[in-house]
């Protein structure tokens, strides 16, 4: 036997709100249509890069290092340069040897 028909629906069909769910009208800010169940914008941010973790090697065997900005890019420890880190040495980058590795995870810090 097949799934429900009147629980299922398209992909692309349109979500229902659940009835029995809480309300959000406390937190709620009215939307320029007047309408009162809309949540207020997300405050703008800016997100600068200040480390990645790039994997040196191959699926039999490597080892991770870190590229690192300390300060985030500005007038900070480090003066926005950038730096790897591996397990016996620290040494100074450029941003071009940043952008060309091959990314593992990135981390951002809000401005």
């Amino acid at each position: 036997m097949g799934p429900d028909p009147a629980t299922t629906s398209a992909p692309d069909a349109p979500i229902k709100p659940d009835p029995d769910a809480p309300s959000s009208s406390a937190t709620a800010a009215p939307h320029s249509s007047g309408s009162s169940h809309c949540l207020p914008p997300p405050p703008s941010c800016c997100y600068q890069l200040f480390a990645v973790i790039s994997h040196k090697g191959d699926l039999s065997g490597g080892h991770y290092v870190v590229f690192v900005r300390p300060g985030g890019g500005g007038g900070g420890a480090g003066g926005g340069c950038w730096y790897q880190c591996d397990d016996a040495w620290v040494t100074a980058v450029t941003e071009e040897d940043v952008r060309a590795c091959q990314a593992y995870m990135l981390f951002y810090s809000a401005q």
